[in-house]
């Protein structure tokens, strides 16, 4: 959530789509896959994953100042079912 109120103007495309965002969410997810070898290993890159979810008709062109607190915990279910992580 502070990624997306850094930059709150911003779309959550935007924001989520940065090299340095990228790079955090690969390391992320290597770390969860390190700790849970025995769930299913997903072999598409973070940068896939995250543009199929933002490309839904729900956060299409939304930006973090729109968003209310049930939109934001949506947006991190979503990601934590597709296997990207926040720390």
């Amino acid at each position: 959530i502070r990624l997306l109120f850094n930059r709150k103007k911003k779309t959550l495309r935007s924001v989520l789509n940065t090299k340095s965002v990228m790079k955090l969410l690969e390391d992320n997810r290597r770390t969860v896959q390190s700790l849970h070898p025995e769930k299913m290993v997903d072999g598409r890159p973070a940068q896939v994953i995250v543009e199929e979810i933002l490309e839904r008709d729900s956060w299409k062109g939304q930006r973090a100042a729109k968003l209310d607190l049930d939109d934001f915990l949506q947006l991190l279910a979503e990601f934590n079912e597709a296997g990207i992580h926040f720390n």
